[in-house]
């Protein structure tokens, strides 16, 4: 019997609810593909949200899609795109279960989100061996975070996660999903630079309202995406902090421990804008 079997047999029976705690998060982007700054506030009664995306730059727009391990055990890797739903352009990303107990199935919560941003303005599009910057911030709507104290963190995701934010030279718009997936998970790990916005130090409680990602690139960082058209791929990590969600779990144990349900996450992330510098 497979070992992913075994953890599932037990995190199904009464011990496993007890000692098991595993968290939940779902994203609802909302896609704004024009140049324009926008604001769509969080969603607050359920655990999706939606996010606000924005290009600040000219005529320019973006495209997503998210990469993400469908099948632990065999290690299947799928892409989800954009959809419409109520007229609006949304991408709905998933981040598995949190557990505590058995830790190694956590590396498969990540997601991978790849922005396409096309239609870039000639001033921002590198020439030889030049080097061009971006940055992406993305903020959070503190008003969803009504459990937050001093000494506690609140149920949403900027209390137990955290975000990483990169570029290649080798990734192109229609590689297989499980080489886009493990070369960015790859650099993920290897850089150990993913940012959070919960801080805790001596058991206080701070948080910032956004966090700010640098983003260097060169030419051949400019792929063929969609319809030909020469797009950048930038490409964003979503996961779990392990300190900061396991600090979640323990000061949540009592209502975890005796309910039958996951502790739902919400989404109190609120926008990402995308700005040439």
């Amino acid at each position: 019997m497979k070992i992913l079997k075994l953890i599932d047999n037990f995190n199904n029976s009464p011990k496993g609810k007890v000692v098991k705690s595993i968290c939940y998060l779902l994203f609802s982007l909302m896609l704004v593909v024009t140049a324009t700054f926008a604001w769509l506030a969080s969603n607050v009664t359920t655990t999706s949200g939606g996010m606000a995306i924005s290009v600040l730059d000219g005529g320019a727009y973006a495209r997503y899609s998210a990469f993400y391990v469908s099948d632990i055990n065999n290690k299947t890797i799928s892409k989800k795109g954009q959809e419409v739903v109520s007229n609006a352009e949304c991408l709905n990303v998933e981040l598995r279960t949190y557990d505590k107990t058995f830790t190694a199935v956590n590396a498969y919560a990540r997601v991978v989100v790849r922005i396409e941003v096309y239609n870039i303005d000639a001033d921002n599009m590198p020439e030889g061996n030049g080097t061009k910057h971006l940055n992406v911030l993305l903020s959070r709507n503190s008003d969803l975070d009504t459990d937050t104290t001093s000494s506690t963190l609140g149920g949403v995701f900027s209390s137990v996660g955290q975000i990483g934010c990169y570029t290649s030279t080798t990734l192109g718009f229609n590689d297989e999903n499980a080489s886009i997936y493990n070369t960015i998970v790859d650099s993920y790990v290897a850089a150990n630079n993913a940012q959070t916005f919960a801080t805790v130090t001596n058991n206080v409680v701070s948080k910032q309202n956004t966090l700010s990602f640098d983003v260097a690139y060169t030419s051949a960082h400019i792929k063929t995406g969609e319809d030909n058209k020469a797009c950048l791929f930038v490409y964003v990590v979503f996961d779990y902090n392990t300190e900061l969600t396991n600090l979640y779990i323990d000061q949540n144990e009592a209502s975890l421990a005796g309910s039958s349900d996951e502790a739902n996450i919400k989404n109190d992330l609120s926008k990402v804008d995308i700005e040439f510098v």
